[in-house]
């Protein structure tokens, strides 16, 4: 049995009739896998994403989603196995509370009162934040906010786990509480981060994206450690990595 939940292969995309934001791409994700996306600014990270859960449909190539070819007439199952976790907070809780953006999913899927109702709960149990069920989402703080964004998916149960930069505006204890909740999911989860230390510390693999291709596909700590191949696309080392290395008196080499 295939056990690749994504399969893309030579995948362009561009908005309109702009330069390619997205050229010839290809990898494929299998079920429970960690990898992060990172890249500099405008590298194509959230536009990918966003192609992945069909928020963009005019492509170039093949892009397969639980088996499925990504085009509208699929975009309800795939939609319903597979969660998207906005940057901005505010984009996905629109409804008068948090219980009602967190079973809006299930119940628009058809589900039961009942069912509807133990899916919200366990989610939002599983975040933590039960007990802002019944608060409307503009009077929880920027941490609390991401975690029932975070709780509307895994309400719908999903298989794959897509989320734009979820560390993004998060003090460190909700960061690290972040950290402890994304390690805990079995699900396959594509993270787009400029965070690269947040990368290292949710994501076994990753993606270097720059110009709109994949210049490095690998195990994370490879990739995140390597500051020649880093700085050759816009990026820099892990502060913690080269914090560390500074502290020990050495010079912020690449590994290996």
């Amino acid at each position: 049995m295939d056990d690749m939940y994504i399969k893309i292969d030579s995948l362009s995309f561009a908005y309109g009739r702009y330069e390619p934001v997205l050229e010839n791409i290809s990898f494929c994700a299998k079920a429970g896998e960690s990898i992060g996306l990172v890249g500099a600014n405008g590298a194509g990270k959230s536009t990918l994403l966003k192609l992945i859960v069909g928020l963009e449909l005019d492509y170039q190539g093949q892009l397969c989603v639980a088996g499925m070819r990504m085009e509208k007439k699929n975009l309800p199952k795939i939609r319903e196995k597979t969660g998207y976790v906005f940057q901005d907070s505010e984009s996905q809780l629109f409804m008068p509370t948090v219980y009602d953006d967190v079973a809006f999913g299930p119940y628009n899927y058809g589900l039961s009162g009942q069912q509807v109702q133990q899916r919200a709960n366990e989610a939002l149990e599983q975040v933590g934040a039960l007990h802002l069920k019944d608060r409307p989402a503009c009077s929880l703080s920027g941490g609390q906010k991401k975690l029932v964004s975070i709780a509307t998916v895994l309400a719908m149960q999903p298989e794959a786990i897509l989320m734009d930069e979820p560390s993004a505006a998060l003090d460190p204890g909700n960061r690290r509480n972040l950290i402890r909740l994304l390690n805990s999911f079995g699900q396959l989860k594509l993270i787009a981060s400029h965070d690269l230390d947040f990368i290292l510390d949710t994501c076994e693999r990753t993606l270097l994206i720059a110009g709109g291709r994949i210049v490095r596909d690998g195990p994370a700590e490879q990739i995140l450690t390597d500051r020649e191949l880093l700085e050759s696309c816009g990026l820099e080392l892990p502060l913690s990595l080269y914090g560390n290395r500074v502290r020990a008196g050495q010079t912020a080499e690449p590994a290996g």
